[in-house]
């Protein structure tokens, strides 16, 4: 099979969620575990929306705060001229799985406390990402 990359330095192991567009990496060199936003192929990849795509992650990188992954990197493939920005990977599980896991051990729903506990860190974030400019237009139970 080959071997999916992005950049020159990292490679490509799993999508991330359901939307395809965030991917678990590698760091070839440190061999760091990374998170990997990639452009839409054929929709971010004119100059106008690439340049909206650098921005927003430069916007980001400028964030510092403990409910926001870290930007690392963001550049443009030379090879695909897709834009791609590379964050910290958090450990944890998504929102998603922590549902399933919850309604199988019989929950069944989040008690109110529960989900604020859990709401509250992603809306603080995202206020901080607001604060730079930055409106996160994928946010998924997924992610």
């Amino acid at each position: 099979m080959e071997e999916l990359h992005i950049g020159r330095t990292y490679e490509l192991l799993e999508r991330m969620g359901t939307g395809g567009m965030v991917w678990q990496a590698r760091h070839r060199t440190t061999g760091r575990a990374v998170a990997v936003t990639l452009g839409r192929h054929g929709v971010e990849t004119t100059p106008d929306a690439i340049g909206r795509f650098l921005r927003d992650a430069q916007a980001a990188g400028r964030v510092e705060h403990p409910h926001v992954a870290e930007v690392l990197e963001a550049g443009l493939d030379p090879r695909t001229r897709t834009p791609y920005v590379v964050r910290e990977l958090l450990p944890g599980v998504s929102l998603q799985r922590y549902l399933r896991r919850e309604r199988l051990e019989g929950e069944g729903r989040l008690t109110p406390t529960v989900a604020a506990s859990v709401v509250g860190p992603v809306l603080r974030g995202l206020a901080a990402m607001h604060q730079v400019g930055v409106v996160h237009g994928g946010l998924t139970p997924a992610h």
